[in-house]
């Protein structure tokens, strides 16, 4: 699952993965953790332990930096972002950043913050402490091969269109056209050579989709 696909399972949502002390900020952060990243939950007792005590948790160490906060900092999109104790009641408080800010704000899913339920936040830099920023970017903003190909076609058939058809493709001459020129065949005319051609690239999953 990538960071957007995460943002709509559980945006509006009141969620308590863990079942303990109800619904609270950590509760969304161990489901992006586990959703976005494979990590198995594990007991943080407070949110700002996350930043604090970061060397003690191997599960964190192993796939994310810590990185402080600073006068031109900006959070990139899937840091975790961490708040000191004068926020949540001495706990601190996490979310997961979305990516759009400044140096004098950014925005971030939160949970158990203005609302219990996940929504979208305006913050500034009061009591923030910095991020965790996963060292491998792609579970975030999905693999090459899943934003630059269009899926891998198993099926029998014979006929491009119909295999486009069967992986979600518009399938129309127009359409084809602009896949073939995305994939080195200019000008596409609908030869069954060209056809055979773009047909093996969906059988092999390596059929480019148009920028």
């Amino acid at each position: 699952m990538d960071f957007d696909s995460f943002v709509k399972k559980y945006e509006g949502k009141e969620t308590d993965i863990d079942g303990a002390a109800g619904v609270q900020c950590v509760d969304l952060s161990k489901a992006y953790l586990l959703d976005v990243f494979g990590i198995p939950m594990f007991s943080v007792t407070s949110a700002k332990n996350y930043y604090e005590k970061f060397s003690s948790y191997p599960e964190l160490k192993g796939k994310f930096v810590r990185i402080p906060n600073t006068v031109d900092f900006i959070p990139m999109k899937g840091d975790i972002a961490v708040w000191n104790s004068s926020k949540g009641g001495g706990h601190g408080h996490v979310a997961i950043c979305t990516g759009e800010g400044t140096t004098s704000y950014f925005y971030s899913f939160d949970q158990n913050w203005i609302v219990k339920k996940c929504v979208k936040v305006y913050h500034d830099y009061k009591g923030f402490l910095g991020v965790l920023r996963a060292t491998d970017r792609s579970p975030i903003i999905g693999s090459p091969s899943q934003n630059k190909y269009y899926p891998k076609y198993g099926g029998n058939s014979g006929s491009l269109a119909d295999a486009l058809v069967s992986v979600g493709v518009n399938a129309s001459f127009y359409n084809r056209r602009i896949i073939a020129k995305a994939n080195g065949i200019d000008p596409y005319i609908g030869t069954a050579k060209q056809n055979t051609e773009l047909l093996l690239l969906l059988r092999q999953g390596r059929l480019i989709r148009p920028a």
